[in-house]
């Protein structure tokens, strides 16, 4: 029963403290609801990884069947991202973050294990090493040197072969390579402390290193633009942009363009910048483009926006549609619009909800 109700609350989109119920669940519900409390998918390997707030890490298949069921020994965890590559989990959270060693073994092909195998019994997950000269190792690694207080928020960004961890007001950056050992991927290139002033909280970092630039949003809508040196540990500030009047949730790359990236905003627009010139150049509004959410008005119902990546973008609702919202913008050189029709419904999209 207790599987049932997981499967049914992940496919509704209710995980987490980022959603908010019109109803008046069942006690069972309630008690699954407030025990995930995130989750991450490897399109690998074809399975959710679900962290829970009694210490659990649950592991699903595509059909929502718990694969599974394994005690975790780092705590409040509310961020986890899974690297496909060396099968290895991150989490964030009140105690810091921690890389932990994962081992995947398969009867079927990842790909096929989900026509032949719906309940997921040829697929065996554990915390920990095959390789016998680190089986003695439990698989945990922290990251060393985490700023003092709870880590808000973390991203990692291959491309640039970076890892960051931020609290309120200061972040690490790691240099990551799938290729090195946890020991050296887990110890700071660069620690920065009191990044904002104290009035405000980092939300979201973006990281233009071939620039040599790193972007801070904050939670009052501020963006602000540092230049730094990670060899040499320095930062500069170089310019603060002040468009958004609410919080900004989510940063993405531009990833065919040097200089450009988007900001989405819980003022319910969607901004494209440029750090060559430092300028805004386009404003996406929500509810002018049709994706309102009914007599409350966008500010009023929406709990949460995520770009999924530069163009598709996700709106999180409470009240009486508690739902999940997905849409897309254009960003072409001489075409700005948002998409129609809405996709209301997706079977799977999401990397961390």
């Amino acid at each position: 029963m207790q599987e049932d109700a997981i499967k049914k609350n992940i496919r509704e989109g209710i995980l987490g403290d980022k959603s908010a119920l019109n109803k008046v669940p069942t006690r069972q519900e309630l008690q699954v609801n407030r025990c995930i409390s995130c989750m991450c998918y490897s399109v690998k390997y074809h399975l959710y990884f679900a962290c829970t707030k009694n210490f659990k890490l649950l592991v699903l298949n595509e059909y929502l069947n718990i694969v599974a069921e394994l005690p975790l020994e780092v705590r409040l965890v509310q961020d986890c991202i899974f690297l496909d590559e060396t099968q290895q989990l991150i989490t964030a959270g009140v105690k810091g973050c921690y890389l932990i060693q994962l081992t995947i073994d398969y009867k079927y092909d990842p790909r096929q294990a989900i026509l032949l195998d719906a309940k997921g019994n040829s697929i065996n997950v554990n915390i920990g090493w095959n390789d016998e000269e680190k089986q003695g190792h439990d698989g945990y690694y922290k990251f060393q040197d985490i700023a003092k207080g709870w880590v808000r928020g973390m991203k990692m960004d291959q491309k640039e072969g970076f890892f960051v961890a931020w609290n309120k007001q200061g972040c690490n950056f790691y240099e990551f390579d799938t290729k090195e050992k946890p020991e050296r991927n887990t110890k700071p290139k660069v620690i920065f402390t009191d990044l904002v002033p104290n009035d405000q909280k980092i939300t979201d970092i973006l990281l233009y290193n071939s620039l040599h630039y790193f972007v801070i949003a904050t939670h009052i809508g501020h963006l602000l633009v540092f230049k730094w040196d990670p060899n040499q540990g320095t930062k500069q500030s170089m310019h603060t942009f002040k468009s958004h009047s609410r919080a900004v949730t989510s940063l993405k790359v531009i990833e065919k363009s040097e200089s450009s990236f988007v900001s989405a905003s819980m003022d319910g627009t969607i901004r494209i910048w440029c750090l060559d010139k430092l300028i805004e150049l386009y404003c996406f509004d929500l509810v002018q483009g049709g994706l309102n959410c009914g007599t409350g008005g966008l500010g009023d119902q929406m709990t949460h926006i995520e770009l999924l990546n530069e163009r598709i973008f996700a709106l999180f609702f409470r009240g009486h549609q508690n739902m999940i919202e997905i849409g897309q913008i254009s960003h072409l050189a001489h075409s700005y619009y948002i998409s129609k029709p809405k996709i209301l419904t997706l079977s799977k999209a999401f990397t961390n909800y």
